[in-house]
């Protein structure tokens, strides 16, 4: 497994500057007299082991709640990408209540959620942007805790995004990279002149009717009948590359 960690990531609007989006997380009851962020950057801190959650807050019977809104705190951070979902832990079936983007759903929980360690939930598939979620506690009391987000396959994080690869990259040769399916494929485009050649015309063109040598057509009046030429009285015999003789009348 690869992993790759960028700072100039596709998701901030200024390359040079980190992620925010813990800053736009809140950590409360549901009648918001107790809030505590102080584990906001557990959320986005690329482990699996640190969690946010919602135990420092006060004891007074109401059902506490994470929620992010990427514009409920200046200036507005990036939307998250679908699908999303999240690393949670002690999550058992109807003990939490999920917002997407303030749509209801409702993630099917699994084994490994449902420990101490926690594991991977589907929270909403498809594609698109997420821009609010918010997970709620359905007993009041009772805690809420998150390890990481996910949205559009990559791992969220406040100073840098990190992207897993299924195969390493580092040991790939440039000849895996060449998959038929994929890569070398010819573009559709069609060329906006045709070039003519006339070699190429002769020998892709039609051929020509063949027809019969008559001599009598070399004669005058014929149809290639000769023409008097520029040379008048006898031939030369000097001066000729072949001299044809002296000829003596």
């Amino acid at each position: 497994m690869a992993v790759v960690h960028q700072t100039n990531t596709f998701y901030d609007a200024d390359p040079y500057n980190p992620l925010t989006w813990a800053t736009h997380l809140t950590v409360t009851n549901e009648d918001g007299s107790s809030t505590d962020n102080t584990s906001a950057d557990l959320l986005y801190d690329g482990l699996l082991t640190t969690f946010c959650g919602t135990n420092s807050l006060a004891n007074n019977g109401q059902k506490r709640l994470i929620r992010f809104d990427r514009q409920a705190i200046s200036p507005s951070c990036p939307t998250m990408k679908r699908p999303l979902r999240m690393f949670i832990r002690n999550f058992t079936a109807g003990s939490l209540t999920f917002l997407v983007d303030g749509v209801a759903v409702t993630p099917t929980t699994n084994t490994a959620a449902e420990s101490a360690t926690g594991g991977w939930v589907e929270i909403v598939g498809g594609t698109g942007t997420v821009s609010t979620w918010e997970v709620k506690h359905t007993n009041g009391n009772a805690d809420i805790n998150i390890a990481a987000i996910e949205g559009g396959t990559i791992l969220h994080c406040n100073t840098f995004d990190r992207i897993e690869f299924n195969d390493s990259f580092l040991s790939t040769t440039e000849e895996d990279y060449n998959v038929p399916s994929t890569t070398l494929k010819p573009n559709t485009n069609t060329a906006f002149f045709t070039a003519t050649w006339e070699s190429f015309e002769r020998v892709t063109g039609s051929a020509g009717t063949p027809q019969d040598f008559a001599i009598t057509d070399l004669e005058a009046g014929g149809t290639d009948g000769t023409v008097r030429g520029w040379i008048h009285g006898r031939r030369p015999t000097k001066g000729l590359q072949y001299p044809r003789g002296y000829y003596n009348t």
